[in-house]
């Protein structure tokens, strides 16, 4: 079996974006809240002195290579900033203590993750994603020293950013280019990323096609669905790139948030990832796909009998039990279990990246 095969769905979860420097949940949440409770002291327009999360001013948000190292800072600045002839001096008080208050509130709950949060504190929903959006934004942007010009890394790269972990969508490109040199596939590649970012995306549009047979757009080979939201197409340069977080922001969608705030093409993702997996023979899972959240998603807890393949980077025990909560029900006897569950993992010592995983044939035969 090969993730070319029909009736077969590659799951994505946080963990493959790790590699290309975005944080896993718990991570996120720390850096996040570190910043948002920095208290700095200015005077506002009225003369009065406030207290500002995040160190907030205009020249965030003029020069980008000054915002990039305070991200939260810049697209907080730029939400404050940007419309403040529209408010009144108490609107604008509010505002500006928005930022401050969700910081406390961050701080004082028990949230591990930010999406959880989210999804019990609903007011703060608006800002905490504006956050997550910014600290996106420093993980995958850099700028010219000299201007206003700011541009994605270069995830086309053989190496991750580390310069150590290599670069695992190269390695899918690989299975998928050499099984369809034939000819063009009759059932795309079946992909369901738990990310928001669109770096999957990016490295598809610049590298599926970029060698002399001629294969066509990397559209014409994968469906790629995103549950929880896609924050768009990461471009190669960006004019205003507070304005293009923003925007990034209004595309999250957490996992546990009311249905009335789901977008109508959130629903419909999650619709179709759902049918994806009714309709599956081989599921395959790399990246930490395996939350419970996210299995009952996608309508795994009451999927029949489906073989499973997975990656755990570190062996990690909750994962594991993940995977055996889905097929407690099956039946299956534990002599039996190796021909549905098919595991690929690594230790705390010893991880095992994505990469490493696809490498050993996991998700197919690569090429010679």
């Amino acid at each position: 079996m090969s993730i070319v095969d029909e009736g077969s769905v590659l799951i994505l979860g946080a963990g493959s974006s790790v590699d290309f420097g975005l944080p896993l949940g718990g991570q996120l949440i720390d850096d996040i809240k570190s910043v948002v409770l920095k208290r700095t002291q200015s005077t506002d327009s009225w003369g009065d002195t406030v207290n500002l999360p995040s160190r907030w001013d205009a020249s965030l948000i003029q020069r980008p290579q000054e915002g990039l190292k305070n991200p939260i800072g810049a697209i907080l600045s730029y939400q404050y900033l940007r419309d403040r002839h529209n408010y009144t001096r108490a609107e604008l008080y509010e505002k500006r203590t928005e930022a401050f208050l969700f910081g406390q509130e961050l701080d004082g709950q028990t949230s591990d993750t930010i999406d959880d949060f989210i999804s019990l504190n609903p007011r703060h929903a608006d800002t905490a994603k504006k956050c997550i959006a910014a600290v996106f934004g420093e993980r995958l942007f850099t700028c010219a020293e000299q201007g206003g010009r700011v541009f994605p890394l270069d995830f086309r790269s053989r190496l991750c950013p580390d310069k150590k972990t290599r670069n695992w969508i190269h390695l899918l490109i690989n299975i998928v280019r050499h099984n369809f040199r034939a000819g063009p596939p009759t059932e795309k590649v079946k992909i369901i990323t738990f990310n928001y970012d669109g770096i999957l995306e990016r490295v598809l549009a610049k590298q599926f096609s970029n060698v002399e047979e001629q294969f066509g757009s990397y559209s014409d080979y994968f469906e790629i669905i995103h549950p929880h939201g896609y924050c768009g197409d990461i471009l190669d340069e960006y004019d205003n790139v507070w304005k293009a977080l923003t925007e990034w922001a209004a595309n999250i969608s957490v996992v546990n948030e009311p249905p009335s705030k789901v977008p109508q093409i959130v629903t419909e993702a999650r619709a179709r990832a759902r049918q994806l997996i009714e309709g599956a023979d081989h599921i395959y899972a790399a990246g930490f796909a395996f939350a419970r959240p996210n299995c009952k998603l996608l309508g795994l807890d009451k999927k029949d009998r489906v073989k499973i393949t997975y990656h755990n980077f570190n062996n990690d025990i909750a994962m594991d039990l993940a995977v055996d909560a889905i097929v407690a029900r099956w039946g299956i006897r534990a002599s039996d279990k190796a021909k549905w569950i098919c595991k690929g993992a690594g230790s705390e010592g010893r991880p095992l990246p994505i990469a490493e995983w696809i490498r050993a044939g996991f998700l197919g035969e690569m090429p010679g």
